[in-house]
C-alpha cells in the first residue's frame, strides 16, 4: 500500500545551517546534507543532480573520484514556531488583438517565505542567533569582561522540513534554501508572548529543489 500522510504543521521544522571551508572527496556522512561542488565525469553519486545542488546522504556514501561536497552542519531554531514558503510565476501578458480573451504564459518563479519566532532570552539573544542578524551583538560578563560580535551580513542557508520522520521506510519531505531574513520586530504586548515575524528570500545560486528521502 503507498504511504499515504496527511501532513499538519507539526510535522515540519526548520533548521540553520553552517557550510564547510573544505570539500569531502572520498566519505560522507550518513543523515547529513552537503552541497556540491565538482561531479565525476561518470558514475557520479550525486546522479542527476548538478554543482551547488544539495544532496542528502541516507547512509554512508562512498564518493566517485571527481565527486566533491561540503557538509552542512545544521543547528535546530528552538525558537521557532512556524514557517512557511510560497512559489509563484510572473503572469506575462502574451494577448495579440486576435483573441476573444486575454492569454498569459508563466515567466519566471519567485519565492517568499516567512518564519516565525518567539523571542527566548537565552536562545534568541544569542551571538550568531537569528537577533545577531540584525544588531551588533555584545556581551558583558559578571567580571566586566566585553565580547563584541558585529551584525552578520552573510547569507543563511536553511532546512526545512515538511516532515522530518525517520521511520524506516517512511519518507521524508524536504527543501534547502539560502536566503535573507528581513524585519525584526519586537512587540512587548502585556500578557502576549513576544513574537517575531520575519520574512526571508532567496539568496545565492541555490534554487529550491524537493527533496523526498526514504529512510534507511
Amino acid at each position: 500500500m503507498a504511504e499515504e500522510k496527511r501532513l499538519i504543521g507539526d510535522d515540519g521544522t526548520l533548521s540553520r545551517g553552517s557550510l564547510a571551508a573544505v570539500a569531502e572527496t572520498t566519505t560522507l556522512t550518513a543523515l547529513k546534507w552537503y552541497k556540491i561542488t565538482a561531479k565525476a565525469v561518470a558514475a557520479s553519486k550525486f546522479g542527476d543532480l548538478e554543482v551547488g545542488d544539495f544532496y542528502y546522504a541516507p547512509a554512508e556514501i562512498t564518493l566517485t573520484s571527481g565527486d566533491e561536497a561540503k557538509l552542512l552542519t545544521l543547528t535546530t531554531m528552538v525558537d521557532l514556531s512556524g514557517w512557511s514558503l510560497e512559489l509563484s510565476g510572473e503572469e506575462v501578458d502574451v494577448t495579440v488583438l486576435a483573441d476573444k480573451f486575454k492569454k498569459y504564459r508563466k515567466g519566471k518563479l519567485d519565492a517568499t517565505g516567512n518564519a516565525t519566532f518567539i523571542f527566548i532570552k537565552g536562545e534568541t539573544d544569542q551571538a550568531d542567533n537569528l537577533a545577531n542578524y540584525f544588531f551588533d551583538h555584545v556581551a558583558i560578563t559578571s567580571s566586566g569582561t566585553v565580547t563584541k560580535t558585529a551584525k552578520k551580513e552573510n547569507t543563511l542557508y536553511i532546512v526545512g522540513y515538511l516532515d522530518d520522520t525517520s521511520i524506516s521506510g517512511e519518507s521524508a519531505l524536504a527543501t534547502v534554501m539560502e536566503v535573507e531574513f528581513y524585519n525584526f520586530p519586537l512587540n512587548m504586548n502585556m500578557s502576549e508572548a513576544v513574537q517575531i515575524e520575519t520574512p526571508f528570500r532567496l539568496a545565492g545560486d541555490t534554487d529550491p529543489i524537493l527533496y523526498r528521502i526514504t529512510n534507511v
